[in-house]
């Protein structure tokens, strides 16, 4: 009897192993979203419910994390693009010709408010159930203190506003095309232009807190600013026009954009590593419930989902502990588009209670150029596996190294189309 149990338990623990390793490696997957129109914006309030709005005047709602949505036309010549709620029943669509539409039912009906323009209004942001903003073409910003029964303009701009944030009642920022970023410290009463130092369209911000956050935009634009935007850090990366941003914490956060592409960053954005989305479809939207679960909306009707945070590439293949630090060469080599990379792990770090060793695993082109990071984080001893897509880069030789410690080792490969 004590063997039967032990021998189930044994089962039971390879069992939940797998299924974790399965779920590692899941990294992003596709929704059914019920609609092939374009989703433009996505907002959850916790892991379970959210929305999701685009064209024909289309909102879905999900009450299961995205297994089901539920489609609620609000009318077919609205194009939303923006959607938020502040709890499970209050939230506002703005979109073309100045819509504004309002639930307070959790999305199940919506009434349509008067907002007093004909300008697009591209994004909505409220801070609780009475005050928020919505900014759009032509530099319509407007504010609500009634829960939208009543909009008044707040600013006199020639900026078309793409996104609008606040992080309290007092402190927010709009942005959008030009390279001038507005932020207000008294509620939109007043609002300060602070220079970008780069001029494109500003598609999407994100803050943490009244001094820290971010905004992408075309051209590669990645800005960072601590300072609550009295100084703004430029950040390159090679992403062609990310759409949106979205941090969990200070530390992680992703942006999405077009072709699909996902980045994510877990040093504040200061570095960004690509993960494979699923899909080539361009993403206008990200949202996170938190470090790990999150979803991304865009053309065609995609929704994906992450619950591991996106993390795909690299996969455990043996816990059994190799004689030294080694990268094998890719295979298939010639490949076209994708290739996998194979290498060994071992423990030189003399503590015993060292949770593994620092790894990285980056590519680069001919030139030198590092165009991807593979692996970058702490890995135990063993023998690993990652894939390498190329599918958005041309044929050519790239070099792929390997590093941990005092431990450097490149090897070639040829991406063959």
């Amino acid at each position: 009897m004590k063997k039967f149990i032990l021998l189930f338990f044994l089962i039971l623990i390879h069992y939940s192993l797998l299924i974790e390793n399965c779920s590692a490696q899941s990294g992003w997957y596709p929704q059914n979203s019920g609609t092939n129109s374009t989703l433009i914006s996505v907002h959850f309030i916790d892991s379970q419910t959210g929305w999701a709005a685009g064209s024909i005047g289309l909102i879905l709602k999900t009450t299961n994390g995205g297994t089901n949505w539920m489609p609620h036309s609000v009318d077919s010549v609205i194009f939303f693009a923006s959607v938020f709620f502040i709890d499970s029943q209050t939230g506002w669509a703005t979109g073309y010709h100045g819509a504004i539409a309002k639930s307070t039912n959790g999305g199940n009906n919506w009434v349509l408010q008067l907002s007093g323009t004909l300008n697009t209004l591209e994004s909505v942001y409220f801070v609780n159930s009475l005050t928020g903003w919505t900014a759009g073409l032509y530099g319509t910003i407007l504010k609500t203190t009634n829960g939208g029964n009543n909009w008044f303009p707040q600013i006199n701009s020639s900026i078309s506003f793409q996104s609008i944030f606040f992080t309290n009642s007092q402190t927010g920022w709009a942005s959008g095309n030009g390279d001038t970023i507005y932020n207000s410290t008294n509620g939109g009463i007043n609002w300060i232009s602070q220079p970008a130092g780069v001029t494109g369209n500003l598609y999407s911000i994100c803050f943490l807190n009244p001094q820290t956050g971010w905004i992408v935009g075309s051209n590669n634009i990645i800005l960072r600013t601590t300072s609550g935007g009295t100084y703004w850090t430029p950040i390159i990366i090679y992403l062609v026009d990310p759409h949106s941003v979205k941090f969990a914490n200070s530390q992680t956060g992703w942006i999405v954009g077009t072709e699909g592409k996902i980045f994510k960053s877990t040093t504040g954005g200061m570095e960004w590593i690509q993960q494979i989305s699923g899909t080539a479809n361009q993403l206008n939207c990200a949202f996170f419930a938190d470090s790990l679960t999150g979803w991304a909306v865009g053309l065609n009707g995609t929704i994906i989902k992450t619950t591991n945070g996106g993390s795909v590439f690299v996969r455990n293949i043996s816990n059994e502990i190799p004689d030294k630090f080694s990268l094998l060469q890719n295979y298939p080599n010639p490949f076209n588009p994708s290739t996998k990379i194979r290498f060994d792990v071992v423990q030189h770090t003399p503590d015993p209670l060292s949770r593994g060793e620092f790894v990285t695993l980056k590519v680069y082109d001919i030139t030198g150029r590092e165009i991807q990071t593979l692996v970058k984080e702490k890995l135990n001893p063993g023998t690993y596996e990652v894939a390498f897509d190329g599918s958005n880069f041309a044929s050519g030789v790239y070099f792929y190294r390997l590093r941990s410690g005092e431990y450097v080792e490149t090897r070639k490969m040829v991406l063959l189309k």
